[in-house]
C-alpha cells in the first residue's frame, strides 16, 4: 500500500474505535522491523491504552522530552489524530497529523526497540510515536539511538512547528534556550492554563529530578503543565504583593512528565527542604529553572 498524506491531510479520521477495529481486522504488516514482533491486536491496545491515559507516555531514558510533551497534548485533545498517526506509522512508515507530515528515517524505522523496551529504556509504541516525530524533524541527524542528545534535543521552533502544522487553531512561543523567564511569564502562563491552553514548559531537568545533583540548569526538558500556578494559595496572576516579597514566596504547581500518575507530578513537593536555601519551593528557585513555555489550543 502506498501512502497518500494530501487525502490524509484533507479527511478527518474515523472514532477511535472505528480506526482501531479496522486496524485489526486487516491486520497490515508492520513498517518497523524491529516491532513486528507485536501483533496487531497487542499494538492496538497498546494505542487504546495510551487514548485513555495520555500520562501514561513515557519518554523514560530517552531525550524525547519534546515530542512527549507535544503527542501528551494531541492524545488528550484529539485523540482520533493520535490514533490515525499511530496505525498509519505501522502501516506505512509514515504518517500525517493534519498538515504535519512525518516520514521517519530508515535507521529509525530498524532501531532495535525490542531490545531497548525489555531493558526498561522506552516502551516500543512509544519508540513509535516520539522518535518518529523527531527523526523526521531533523534536517542533518536521525535519530536512531536512545542516548542521542543531539538528534533528540526539541528546540521551542520545533514544538511550534508541530503545533502550528498540525490540528492546533493557535499557539505562541514564550520560550528560549538561552534566556530564563521571568514572574511574567509564569503570570502569562497562568493565564492561558486558565483559557484551556496547553502550556509547555521547558525548564532545567533538574526541576523533575531531585537526586541528579549534576544535573545542571541549562534549558534541556519539556514539561506540560498540569495545574494553576499557586502562591501564597492563589494563583500567580491574582497575588498582590511586592515584587521582592513575591519572590521569597512558595510556588507550587504540577506538571505531566516522565508518566508520572494521572500527569500530576507536584514539583513543589519533590524539594522539601527548597531548592535553594529555604525550607521551600520558592519564587525565585524556580525562576533560576525556568526557560518559559508554549502555548496551544
Amino acid at each position: 500500500m502506498s501512502y497518500q498524506p494530501s487525502r490524509e491531510v484533507l479527511s478527518k479520521p474515523k472514532s477511535v474505535n472505528a480506526q482501531l477495529a479496522e486496524f485489526v481486522r486487516k491486520s497490515p504488516t508492520c513498517e518497523y522491523p524491529a516491532i513486528s514482533y507485536l501483533s496487531t491486536e497487542k499494538y492496538a491496545g497498546l494505542i487504546s491504552e495510551r487514548v485513555r491515559n495520555p500520562w501514561k507516555i513515557n519518554q523514560k531514558e530517552t531525550y524525547l522530552c519534546g515530542p512527549n510533551a507535544y503527542l501528551f497534548c494531541l492524545a488528550t485533545s484529539h485523540k482520533e489524530y493520535y490514533v490515525k498517526y499511530m496505525l498509519d506509522l505501522w502501516t506505512f512508515g509514515e504518517a500525517s497529523i493534519a498538515g504535519l507530515y512525518v516520514k521517519p528515517s530508515n535507521s529509525c524505522l530498524n532501531f532495535n526497540v525490542q531490545l531497548a523496551s525489555e531493558s526498561g529504556d522506552i516502551s516500543a509504541e512509544d519508540w513509535v510515536a516520539l522518535a518518529s516525530l523527531r527523526d523526521s524533524s531533523n534536517a542533518f541527524f536521525s535519530y536512531d539511538a536512545i542516548k542521542d542528545g543531539i538528534a533528540g534535543i526539541s528546540y521551542p521552533s520545533d514544538m511550534l512547528e508541530w503545533f502550528r502544522g498540525s490540528v492546533y487553531k493557535s499557539s505562541s512561543n514564550h520560550a528560549s534556550i538561552s534566556r530564563r523567564g521571568d514572574v511574567q511569564d509564569l503570570i502569562r502562563a497562568q493565564r492561558a492554563q486558565r483559557s484551556n491552553a496547553f502550556v509547555c514548559m521547558l525548564i532545567s531537568a533538574k526541576v523533575v529530578q531531585p537526586k541528579a545533583a549534576k544535573v545542571n540548569a541549562l534549558a534541556n526538558h519539556w514539561a506540560i503543565l498540569s495545574s494553576d500556578i499557586t502562591v501564597a494559595g492563589k494563583s500567580i496572576d491574582l497575588v498582590d504583593m511586592a515584587y521582592d516579597e513575591l519572590l521569597e514566596e512558595e510556588l507550587q504547581f504540577t506538571l505531566a512528565t516522565w508518566g508520572y500518575r494521572e500527569g500530576k507530578l507536584p514539583v513543589h513537593q519533590l524539594y522539601p527542604r527548597g531548592m535553594g536555601a529555604g525550607n521551600k519551593l520558592t519564587v525565585k528557585d524556580f525562576l533560576n529553572y525556568f526557560y518559559g513555555y508554549i502555548s496551544a489550543k
